[in-house]
């Protein structure tokens, strides 16, 4: 692993957006130090991730995929909090906007990749297609399980898929094999990711109506001790925290991690195994600080008797 090389990679990449036809107000943020910090170890860094396995592609190439992986990512991160978060009113304009702008210029830089007849387009909008059918998956506060949820993912990441997508079309899927183990690799990968979201998100989840996977592990572990449950609780997250599931979850987050890391290793993609160890981390982190909080709550309890 090399962090200069890719340091120089997005060098690169930062010029070529930079000379993208953009207003700086719409440039700045693709760049600022707090999405950097945000994405350094994400999606900054996932086609790049990936070049190991399609060697033959160009420089200019790998410049102009990084780019147009970059934009689409910070275009759904854009157009989600309007709708997940349910941003309305004369809030939703600039991010629409912003989502809309970084949307098109990703595809312009695709149509220089891809001729306006290419397969790849089949392919990529379908994907698009997918991304947004997330939201008719996801429609109304219905019971989630594991397999609906994995169902209801595949289609909420279903861009990021876009990244493989374009070097498969662009190395003429000589690498089939590869390709279609990276597919079912970030399937793993976003399981992973997701359960991690939804532990950190679940307060927010609840107040704007937004479906979570963890709500329902939450209500099936109090139908399962007796509790009443007609409506949301208004101690769901304490109950989350208290009842362990908090933990369940992040150590289930982090099998899949440990899951997309030994099949990185076996790929050679040390550089996804970054990516994917500075998530473990986060989890990590987590987990030790609600140990020490009930072993702290423990040895209260203790001393008080």
């Amino acid at each position: 692993m090399n962090d200069q090389a890719f340091i120089q990679h997005f060098a690169t990449v930062r010029d070529y957006l930079f000379a993208l036809p953009l207003a700086k107000e719409d440039l700045a943020p693709l760049l600022s130090k707090d999405v950097v910090e945000q994405q350094k170890f994400l999606f900054m860094r996932l086609a790049y991730s990936f070049f190991p396995l399609y060697p033959e592609l160009r420089e200019e190439e790998r410049t102009a995929l990084s780019a147009a992986s970059y934009l689409s990512a910070i275009a759904v991160y854009a157009i989600d909090n309007v709708l997940d978060l349910q941003i309305s009113g004369k809030a939703i304009r600039p991010l629409y906007r912003r989502s809309h702008l970084y949307f098109m210029e990703s595809q312009r830089i695709l149509c220089t990749l891809f001729a306006h007849d290419a397969p790849f387009w089949i392919t990529y909008y379908s994907r698009y297609e997918d991304h947004f059918r997330e939201l008719q998956l996801s429609e109304g506060f219905q019971k989630l399980d594991e397999m609906k949820y994995r169902e209801i993912l595949k289609c909420k990441y279903a861009l990021i898929h876009v990244t493989i997508d374009m070097m498969d079309h662009l190395t003429q899927h000589r690498h089939a094999e590869i390709t279609s183990k990276l597919h079912a690799f970030l399937d793993t990968f976003t399981f992973g990711y997701n359960l991690q979201n939804e532990v950190k998100g679940l307060r927010e989840d609840m107040e704007t109506g937004v479906n979570n996977y963890v709500y329902w592990l939450i209500i099936e572990r109090m139908l399962s001790l007796g509790y009443q449950v007609t409506n949301i609780p208004e101690d769901i997250e304490k109950f989350l925290y208290a009842s362990g599931i908090a933990e369940e979850v992040l150590a289930e987050s982090n099998k899949s991690y440990d899951q997309v890391c030994s099949m990185a290793a076996e790929l050679g993609l040390p550089e996804f195994i970054l990516i994917v160890s500075h998530r473990k981390a986060e989890n990590e982190k987590r987990i030790s600080m609600l140990e020490s909080y009930f072993e702290k709550l423990e040895a209260e309890s203790i001393a008080n008797i």
